[in-house]
């Protein structure tokens, strides 16, 4: 591990006069088989103040969603992701870029979550262009293997199968977005896949990675399509993917849980998938975004 990656898994300092400044940890868990979606959220800005997040969703969960929510907690500057604590959620990272440990332990949820690494972390920084600025000063994303234990009030599930995280810190303007897809996906712990397609300020900022026979390279185009229902909830994703190594992956996935979320001025929808890369089956999440008064009117024109 170079001083980089070593650094990228460590707390940032934030600029204080930036209302933008963000760091936050995603931590992310499919059980299809149960019906079950979830993710494990903690964020602080760069005033200091934190919050912690996890959500269960799907149709293995009464009422669709539960969650475990905390946000504003005083946090100290010196405390950091190797001790981290808020509210029900504690984070420890001893092995920056390999290995996190995360439990949660509110009244409804539990949730005890070790994640291994299967392949090395791609930061956003080794792009050509870098990170787009408006996103994040930088960001790394991972997959890994996941074992554990999920509580949702009396029904316990064990947890052992794949699963993503991600780390950025920096801007965080999502106002400055006109929509965006985001999808982490696994097949098994020796191939996965990342793209995030985001149109901003203009232009197409393309990042991510494929990971497969033990390679991993970045992601040089990508062509997404998807099924949506009346809510425009995505149903289904398709997308052949060119990576820097000459190889094409094609990417399939079916929704399998969902809900709508709140990012700033954008409605994002948040969807458990089944997936398959190059026909071999797995499991990922699929998050894509607009605004919310544009995402408002396709579904007032699908009414009409």
């Amino acid at each position: 591990m170079n001083r980089d990656q070593l650094a990228a898994g460590l707390r940032h300092r934030l600029r204080t006069s930036d209302p933008f400044a963000r760091e936050s940890l995603a931590f992310m868990l499919q059980l299809p088989d149960a019906g079950i979606a979830a993710a494990a959220y903690t964020w602080v800005t760069g005033l200091g103040r934190a919050g912690s997040l996890l959500t269960v969703f799907g149709p293995g969960v009464d009422g669709g969603r539960a969650t475990e929510f905390v946000d504003g907690i005083e946090v100290d500057d010196q405390m950091g992701f190797d001790r981290w604590v808020v509210g029900p959620l504690s984070l420890t990272i001893a092995d920056p870029m390999q290995s996190a440990i995360v439990q949660v332990s509110g009244d409804e949820l539990e949730l005890s979550y070790h994640f291994d690494a299967t392949h090395p972390a791609y930061l956003y920084s080794n792009h050509p262009e870098g990170s787009p600025a408006f996103f994040a000063d930088d960001r790394y994303e991972q997959s890994g293997r996941v074992t554990g234990e999920l509580r949702i009030g009396e029904r316990v599930y064990e947890i052992d199968t794949t699963a993503h995280r991600d780390h950025s810190w920096g801007t965080r303007d999502w106002g400055s977005v006109q929509h965006y897809k985001w999808i982490v996906s696994q097949a098994g712990p020796d191939t996965a896949v990342h793209l995030f397609d985001i149109q901003a300020l203009g232009r197409r900022y393309l990042r991510g990675y494929v990971y497969k026979d033990g390679s991993m390279a970045e992601i040089t185009d990508a062509q997404c399509t998807f099924g949506h229902d009346e809510r425009w909830w995505q149903t289904s994703v398709e997308a052949t993917i060119v990576d820097a190594a000459s190889r094409t992956t094609h990417f399939r996935s079916e929704t399998f849980a969902g809900f709508r979320a709140k990012h700033g001025p954008l409605t994002a929808i948040e969807t458990g998938m089944r997936v398959t890369i190059d026909d071999r089956p797995g499991i990922g999440h699929v998050e894509m975004a607009w605004p919310t008064t544009y995402f408002k009117h396709l579904i007032e024109s699908a009414e009409t």
